[in-house]
């Protein structure tokens, strides 16, 4: 279902929907953690301001959706060798890096999951 109203909405829509989702997961990430605000940029660049756009292609989200769905150790070493790129230009300590491994995981899981939720909202609304 997802999938078809995604691609069947307008892309200013789909970049409401975006710029939204990740307004209110920064605000509720800055208000759980201090570091919230910062970490979001360098974990999950995909989300941030210069690139959310590119989310908005019609096929785009949906199989990046799908593929955190179906194919988690595909995507778990994607995720672990950006951020070990990442961490080692900041010599960051295993520990470290382990960590930013499952909160960038974490982080994007949430994201989508987010997204999923608002687009359900505004697939009830005959506007949309």
């Amino acid at each position: 279902m997802f999938q078809s109203w995604w691609s069947s909405t307008e892309e200013s829509t789909r970049l409401g929907l975006l710029q939204s989702t990740k307004e209110l997961f920064a605000k509720r990430l800055s208000e759980s953690t201090p570091e919230g605000a910062n970490i979001l940029p360098v974990l999950c660049p995909e989300i941030s301001d210069e690139r959310l756009e590119r989310l908005t292609a019609p096929g785009l989200l949906p199989a990046l959706i799908y593929a955190r769905l179906t194919d988690a150790e595909k995507v778990q070493a994607h995720d672990e060798g950006f951020v070990r790129a990442n961490c080692s230009q900041q010599n960051s300590s295993e520990a470290q890096t382990r960590a930013a491994i499952t909160n960038r995981t974490l982080l994007m899981t949430t994201f989508l999951t987010d997204v999923l939720v608002l687009a359900r909202h505004l697939a009830a609304d005959p506007k949309y």
